[in-house]
């Protein structure tokens, strides 16, 4: 059998250490083949952006009169070598196989006749061959999708390598059923003689699956996968374990070993690559399926973990990880309580992370953005409709003062955020709850004004802390971030606790 491409790799590096060893002309002990690269790059005109489409081919620029005068360009998904720290703002559920290596030199059965092989590759989504989705992209020149792909023939070897890249758009919807068949055919290379013998050219000579779904996580399968291959077809239920699993009804070339290799990378937005998201996300729809409300002991348990997961992971979520955060702030209880610590510390560590986006007064822009387009104050719960809850602008108020030291530290070092955010949730709540033609006065309650001002007290005593302790960049950093937010309430709040907040602030600073 010839050799593997990580042979080929592994012989390149010790050839370069034999060179560096000799003290002879490298041109003296190997002979060296030259070759010339040529890039072409040419200068972008306007009107190349004006029909351009994605990688899953949904239209990002350009309205549908213009597809017939322009040439469509096409964008093609990029694969960082580090996480891009982005949030995701449009859709992308693309699945891309990569088959590399399949064995079967061993194996003592009649496939050992096996040289010219192929793979077939299928999606699933219950063992019956009609439900094969026609969800494959094709490639150039051809139709948009398929329900199969197939890789180019290996000629002559019972060992072969595949170098193919499948790219499936991945279903929104997946089950446990759901899962990628693999099917290796010989290919008879021979012109058939007779026209019966035309079905003879291929012939099946193993078989393996993939479920979509890993069993234990309940995660996407991603990585590189070693998988046994059968040698017959697949029994009933297979679908509904592994192929890890020494099933006794299957017949197993080589004794169960893995034969074939298969890589798996997953490029979404829909389905998270951190364990910690997908525990969140899970445990959330769960409450949002059953219209009741979540277990708080299970609710707090996956909250406190969302701060330890991947910040890169954190931004590509952010938006719907902000969404479900900001519901569980208005439930009472150790729920919100948890809530705002855990989202203090996803704050800081997107400022940590992204500390490039920043401007002057140290806003990040893509929470900044994130706040100005994408933010909704939850709707009133039952309770709140009786009369009984509080608003958004209200628990937000309250969960700040309440809030530990060290937590209480953390947010005035991100301030800004947190008072963007409650001016939203104010306007939001007067535009509807129809109290934009009311007078500023009998607009908000009493306990929520007289709450205002504490904070505005605890936010002046810890800019002189700040200042104090020699971090004047910070303290001036939440000192600009507060006359931000009493600005931007003078034309909602009653002018007269707006005074009584710049009353407070200069007083502070007398007295200190």
């Amino acid at each position: 059998e010839r050799l593997k491409e990580d042979d080929l790799h592994r012989f390149c590096q010790e050839l370069k250490k034999y060179e560096a060893s000799t003290k002879s002309k490298p041109r003296a002990s190997f002979e060296y083949i030259k070759t010339d690269i040529s890039v072409e790059v040419s200068t972008l005109v306007e009107t190349d952006l004006l029909c351009v489409f994605s990688s899953n081919y949904s239209r990002v620029i350009g309205p549908k009169e213009v597809k017939k005068k322009y040439r469509p360009v096409r964008e093609v998904e990029e694969f960082p070598a580090k996480e891009i720290t982005r949030p995701s703002v449009s859709y992308t559920n693309l699945l891309y196989i990569y088959p590399q290596t399949l064995n079967l030199s061993n194996t003592r059965t009649n496939t050992i006749s096996a040289r010219n092989i192929t793979v077939r590759i299928i999606y699933l989504t219950h063992e019956d061959p009609d439900s094969a989705l026609n969800i494959i992209y094709g490639k150039s020149n051809t139709a948009k999708f398929y329900n199969e792909s197939y890789s180019a023939v290996s000629y002559h070897t019972r060992a072969p390598d595949f170098f193919e890249e499948i790219k499936i758009d991945l279903p929104a919807k997946i089950t446990e059923f759901s899962h990628l068949l693999f099917q290796f055919f010989h290919i008879t290379c021979q012109k058939p003689r007779r026209r019966e013998d035309e079905a003879m050219m291929s012939q099946l000579v193993g078989i393996t699956w993939l479920p979509i779904i890993d069993m234990k996580t309940g995660m996407i399968n991603v990585g590189e996968f070693n998988l046994p291959v059968s040698s017959e077809l697949l029994p009933k239920d297979y679908s509904r374990s592994s192929p890890d699993i020494n099933l006794p009804s299957v017949r197993w070339m080589d004794g169960h070993k893995p034969l074939f290799k298969v890589s798996i990378n997953l490029q979404s937005t829909v389905f998270p690559l951190c364990s910690v998201i997908h525990n969140y996300l899970t445990t959330s729809f769960w409450a949002d399926k059953l219209e009741s409300e979540p277990s708080p002991t299970e609710v707090v348990s996956v909250i406190k973990m969302l701060p330890k997961c991947e910040p890169e992971q954190l931004f590509k979520f952010s938006h719907i990880l902000f969404d479900t955060l900001f519901k569980y702030l208005i439930i009472e209880g150790p729920i919100a309580a948890n809530t705002f610590v855990a989202l203090s510390k996803i704050i800081h560590h997107i400022h940590l992370k992204d500390q490039i986006d920043e401007d002057p007064i140290g806003r990040n822009q893509k929470l900044a953005s994130y706040i100005h387009f994408v933010f909704r104050t939850p709707k009133p719960t039952p309770i709140e409709e009786k009369g009984t809850g509080r608003f958004m602008h209200e628990v937000l108020v309250d969960l700040w003062l309440a809030a530990e030291d060290r937590t209480m530290t953390t947010v005035h070092q991100h301030s800004w955020f947190y008072f963007e955010l409650m001016v939203k949730a104010i306007v939001q709540y007067l535009s509807q709850s129809d109290l934009l033609k009311e007078e500023q006065s009998m607009r908000f309650s009493k306990p929520f004004l007289e709450n205002l001002l504490t904070l505005v007290k605890r936010v002046t005593e810890s800019i002189i802390d700040f200042i104090s302790n020699q971090r004047s960049e910070t303290a001036q950093q939440l000192s600009l971030s507060l006359a931000y937010f009493i600005h931007d309430l003078i034309t909602v709040i009653d002018r007269t606790c707006i005074l009584n907040m710049v009353k407070i602030y200069f007083r502070r600073f007398l007295q200190s």
